[in-house]
């Protein structure tokens, strides 16, 4: 093997094992207690606890598996009354240069190649330290200057030290009062183990600040990362960097460049500003931080509290998106539960025919494992632009928008729905055929049992036969 292609290969499997850990620690009772339990130790009376009681025990009794690390995410959040304060943006976008700028430190490690490999978790402490914790080892507390051996792409490519957890402590005083910063890998990095960390992070913020590059168009991943925050209930906020690359005419551009495209392609309108930590331009950073953050901050305990409702509001949309995807698909496969029901009839009545219980029939295996028609994947890549005369009235606002749709994913959407077709016709006949293989090992053991049944008599009826036949030889001798 290529040793380029062995190193790759090392990524993945440490990754995996990492995976691997994350799942055992969970199913150990770590991060992942039981979540019923944690719930019933919650001192809160608020309607949030108890909508979250109510989606345990459907995610429960339903095996609503993909719901879990929201809900844990969300528990996580009724159990403490932080605010999480993150900021994402592509490699090289200058997350960490701005929180240093912010926290007026320079603690968090920088450079021109992606460095952040793990959220790195900045909270109040009274003197600068960092605290790592690991899969396989106990944590461990460590100055500031040595946090680039483990926080870093280069100190540790892949998470190969198996690093679960990075928090820095700071005597900052933008950090009172249960204020968390979090600093974020970078997203577009061919590092993806950073880039898979953020996204992880993400239904766990409370206020999101996406940071994009002032001097390139608005990209799919800048959209993309802005509206999953607003899906995961954060507040967001955008920031134009590398500002300073720029003319007054170029920055004023850019800025209505980005305000009009956001709310154009994703349907709402989050703030924009533009920040840089170089020189003369930083006081666009600190006219954002005194102009926006800090109300926040003031704000914090308010918004955290809304946060989670809206958390939680999400979390009960996606329970109910479920349960009517589970009701969809029985649905379109109520023919083949019928079927199921009426060969399994037909075997009972054969069993108790050949006098055997009804328990002791072959299994006809229930239809389960139909594909689910997912739009996500093609629809996420549409492109619609508010027409310009949207306020004129909703109808022709709606026709507008059947038009772009009809013409940007109609062809994609019949190659999407023939292949979703074939793939429905290819389970249906591969549970016909389990059926019918099921149904048949039934049968023929019960034809079996039939024909032994028949073929063999008791002895009262032979003597009785036997004694009819002597009868017969009787009466034809006399």
């Amino acid at each position: 093997m290529p040793s380029d292609a062995a190193h790759e290969m090392e990524l993945a499997i440490t990754q995996l094992m990492d995976v691997l850990n994350r799942m055992g620690n969970y199913l150990a009772g770590g991060v992942g207690q039981n979540p019923r339990a944690r719930l019933e130790t919650l001192e809160q009376t608020s309607h949030e606890a108890e909508w979250i009681k109510v989606i345990e025990e459907i995610t429960a009794a339903h095996g609503l598996v993909e719901l879990r690390p929201s809900l844990d995410a969300v528990i996580e959040r009724l159990e403490s009354s932080r605010f999480e304060v993150a900021v994402f943006g592509r490699v090289n976008s200058g997350k960490s240069s701005l929180f240093n700028h912010i926290l007026r430190t320079e603690v968090l490690p920088v450079g021109v190649t992606p460095v952040t490999a793990l959220p790195t978790y900045i909270v109040f402490g009274s003197r600068p330290l960092a605290r790592i914790w690991f899969a396989e080892a106990a944590p461990i507390v460590i100055e500031t200057h040595e946090l680039r051996q483990y926080a870093t792409e280069q100190g540790n490519p892949g998470n190969t030290k198996h690093v679960t957890r990075i928090q820095v402590e700071l005597p900052a005083d933008r950090l009172n009062d249960g204020v968390i910063f979090v600093d974020t890998p970078g997203l577009g990095s061919l590092a993806r183990y950073g880039e898979m960390e953020t996204m992880a992070y993400l239904p766990r913020c409370d206020l999101g600040a996406v940071l994009i590059d002032a001097t390139s168009t608005l990209v799919h991943d800048d959209a993309f990362t802005v509206n999953s925050l607003r899906q995961a209930g954060a507040s967001v906020m955008v920031l134009l960097t590398k500002i300073d690359v720029l003319s007054p005419d170029e920055r004023a551009t850019a800025l209505q460049y980005t305000k009009d495209q956001l709310p154009a392609n994703l349907g709402f309108d989050p703030p924009v500003s533009m920040v840089s930590v170089k020189d003369a331009d930083a006081e666009l950073s600190d006219r954002w931080i005194e102009a926006e953050l800090v109300p926040c901050l003031r704000e914090h305990q308010k918004l955290a509290k809304a946060s989670v409702r809206r958390k939680v509001g999400l979390l009960r949309e996606a329970a109910i998106s479920a349960l009517q995807r589970r009701l969809e698909n029985r649905a379109v496969a109520k023919p083949l539960t019928q079927l199921r029901e009426n060969l399994m009839s037909i075997l009972g009545d054969a069993s108790a025919a050949v006098g055997q219980g009804r328990e002791e029939i072959s299994h006809i295996p229930i239809p389960m494992g139909m594909p689910i028609l997912d739009l996500a994947a093609l629809l996420h890549e549409v492109p619609l632009r508010r027409p310009l005369l949207a306020a004129l009235g909703s109808g022709k606002t709606s026709r507008k928008v059947r038009r772009q749709l009809f013409a940007q994913v109609g062809p994609q959407m019949n190659d999407f729905l023939g292949q979703y077709a074939r793939r429905v016709e290819q389970w249906r006949l591969r549970v016909l055929a389990e059926m019918r293989r099921a149904f048949t090992a039934g049968a023929d053991f019960l034809r079996v049992r039939f024909e032994r049944t028949s073929t063999c008599s008791d002895a009262g009826s032979i003597d009785n036969d036997l004694r009819r036949l002597q009868a017969l030889q009787g009466d034809g001798q006399e």
